[in-house]
Parts: structure tokens; sequence; C-alpha cells
């Protein structure tokens, strides 16, 4: 086989090669190793919440699960909302997170997250509490 077909045949399997890197290359961006959103859970929702999270590691974005009774333990503050607000704020400035989800709701004395109130006056001038989640 002479030099040029050599060449010809060298390039052809290296193209073959770039063809089938070419999907990881694009996906590989994609594939998070550390950790990008917090996701807050009471204890009780903990393991349907790492299903939710493994299920979104599959896809591209690493999730941390965290109990809001591991925030309550290393977290210091006057409430629960606060500690809640105390960690969010070190994942996003410490380490990098993009996002957090408060996984539970607030409804009622039995909540699963608790909200932070805020006072508004409504349209007809009477102070009304309004749940939020403005920690």
């Amino acid at each position: 086989m002479s030099n040029k077909y050599r060449r010809v045949a060298e390039l052809d399997l290296l193209l073959l090669s770039m063809r089938q890197l070419l999907p990881f290359l694009l996906i590989y961006p994609l594939l998070a190793e550390e950790p990008q959103v917090l996701l807050v859970s009471p204890p009780e929702l903990r393991e349907a919440w790492g299903e939710y999270a493994a299920l979104r590691a599959g896809q591209g974005t690493a999730i941390k699960v965290i109990t809001t009774d591991q925030i309550a333990k290393d977290f210091d503050g006057p409430d629960l909302q606060e500690k809640i607000r105390l960690c969010a704020r070190q994942h996003i400035e410490e380490h990098g997170y993009q996002s957090i989800i408060l996984g539970g709701d607030s409804s009622g004395e039995a909540g699963l997250i608790p909200d932070r109130d805020t006072f508004h006056k409504n349209m007809w001038g009477n102070d009304t509490d309004i749940p939020s989640d403005l920690y």
C-alpha cells in the first residue's frame, strides 16, 4: 500500500473515531460532577427526593439532598427558616450552587418546610400575612 493510500485510510479511521466521540463530547459538559442544586427536604421525604436526585443526575444535573433535621443541627439561628436561609446562603456562596429547591409544602401547622410569613395590607386596608419562601 502506498503512502498516499495509507494516509487516506488513517484519515478515514480518525474521522470514524471523531464521529463516535462527538455525541459524548456534546453531552460531557452536561454531566455534572459537583452538585449544582440544593434540595431541602423533610426527613420523611428524603428517600423520594433521593430518587428524583438520582434521575436528574442521570440527566446531567447533580443535586444534593439535605434534610431539615440536618440543617437544624448544623446551623445556628432563632428558627428553622433562618437556618434554612443560612444553609442556602452557604451553599451558594461557598460551593457555587445555582438553585435551591424546597421539597415540601408549608400548609397549616403540619407543614413540612416552614414558610416565612410576610405582612401586607390587603385591598381593604387590613393587615394580612402571606406565606412566602423569602428566607
